[in-house]
């Protein structure tokens, strides 16, 4: 009796870690966007300095999960696939990278106790929309905008920008969307550099 009953609870206990390996979640994931190598046909000047005041990002996609389009009303969230960081801080981390990189400064910060003195421009970018698409097309649409620290001039506008991963995973989806922050770094650049340059408006 006392070996039925052993070979019983062993046959229990094996049943259960088997249920339990079964049931384990795989281990998440994390990405990052990151800045881009572009030219520097916008360079302004070493002593410009550029402060990202504040990136906002569409609720659709500010959260911790990679967010992916199913179709035009669908979107997926994936648990297991996510970002490192706050999508509007690791966005506003890029601007400002790529932003150095295209206008020929290292000035440029995404928090003001990082510039000795006020800004020439701060930037405001509201991002309204960031569609992505595994394996496919990648669609950025901002709203932004410039004020001099100086003459108090304020410029804004809209800019679209357009990517495709190169593969079917999440780390071709961030390097397209990474893509996308690029060329609005690229549209940003050449309206400050027009600026910084002797006879901007």
């Amino acid at each position: 009796m006392h070996s039925t009953l052993a070979r019983r609870t062993a046959l229990t206990l094996v049943a259960v870690a088997g249920l339990g390996a079964c049931g384990s979640t795989p281990p998440s994931q994390f990405y990052v966007l990151a800045p881009i190598d572009g030219a520097a046909g916008a360079a302004a000047s070493p002593e410009l300095a550029v402060f990202i005041q504040a990136v906002r990002v569409t609720e659709a996609v500010d959260r911790p999960q990679i967010v992916t389009v199913e179709d035009s009303h669908e979107r997926r969230f994936s648990e297991f696939s996510r970002w490192a960081e706050p999508l509007p801080a690791n966005i506003a981390a890029v601007l400002a990278e790529n932003l150095g990189r295209r206008l020929g400064t290292e000035r440029v910060s995404v928090l003001p106790t990082q510039l000795a003195e006020r800004p020439d421009v701060r930037v405001t970018v509201d991002v309204v929309r960031f569609d992505a698409t595994l394996g496919g097309p990648c669609r950025l649409v901002a709203l932004w905008s410039l004020r001099d620290g100086e003459s108090g001039w304020i410029d804004a506008g809209r800019t679209e920008a357009a990517a495709t991963a190169d593969g079917d995973g999440y780390g071709a989806l961030a390097r397209a969307m990474s893509e996308c922050v690029a060329q609005l770094s690229g549209a940003l650049a050449e309206k400050i550099g027009a600026r910084a340059r002797p006879g901007g408006g």
